[in-house]
C-alpha cells in the first residue's frame, strides 16, 4: 500500500467513502485522485511528514492565513475555512513547524473557556463517547434532519 504524509492525504481525503478511518498518523485512508483518465480512489497509509513537507505546508500556511480567514465574505465558509486552518496549523505545530504567522492567526481561534451565547429550542448535556475511529453523542429521533450546535465544555 501506497504511503502519504498527513498534509498531502488532508488534501485528497474522500469523504464520501463509507468507513474511511480519520485522518491520523498510521491509519489506511481513501482518497481521491485525479489523472488523465478521471478521478480514482486509492487507499493509502498515513505518515508523518518529513522536516521538508512540513516546510513546504507552513509556507503554504503563511501565503494563506489572512486570506482564508481575515476576508472570507461568507460568514458559513469562514468557519469552516477556520477549523479546516486550525487543524493543519496544529499539525504543522504538532511536527515541529510554527512562524509569525501562525502566532498571528491564533487570534481568530478560541483557546481559553470563552462565554457563548446561543438561542434554540431545547438544550442537553451530553457525555460523549468512543464511536468507531470517532466519537459521537446520541440525541433523539425527533431531531433528526435539525440544525444544532455543539459546545465543548471540558478543555481538551
Amino acid at each position: 500500500m501506497q504511503e502519504m504524509n498527513i498534509f498531502k492525504v488532508l488534501d485528497n481525503y474522500n469523504t464520501g467513502h463509507f468507513g474511511n478511518e480519520a485522518v491520523e498518523v498510521g491509519n489506511r485512508c481513501w482518497i481521491l485522485m485525479q489523472d488523465d483518465e478521471g478521478l480514482h480512489e486509492y487507499p493509502v497509509l498515513v505518515r508523518e511528514p518529513s522536516t521538508r513537507e512540513v516546510e513546504h505546508e507552513l509556507k503554504f500556511l503563511n501565503r494563506d492565513i489572512e486570506e482564508r480567514v481575515v476576508f472570507e465574505k461568507d460568514v458559513g465558509r469562514a468557519e469552516f475555512e477556520a477549523f479546516e486552518l486550525k487543524k493543519r496549523i496544529d499539525l504543522v505545530q504538532k511536527f515541529g513547524g510554527n512562524s509569525e504567522q501562525i502566532k498571528k492567526a491564533q487570534k481568530y481561534f478560541i483557546s481559553d473557556k470563552t462565554e457563548i451565547k446561543l438561542s434554540g429550542y431545547e438544550f442537553l448535556e451530553k457525555t460523549v463517547k468512543p464511536q468507531g475511529n470517532g466519537a459521537m453523542a446520541q440525541l433523539p429521533k425527533s431531531w433528526r434532519g435539525k440544525r444544532v450546535k455543539v459546545v465543548l465544555l471540558e478543555p481538551l
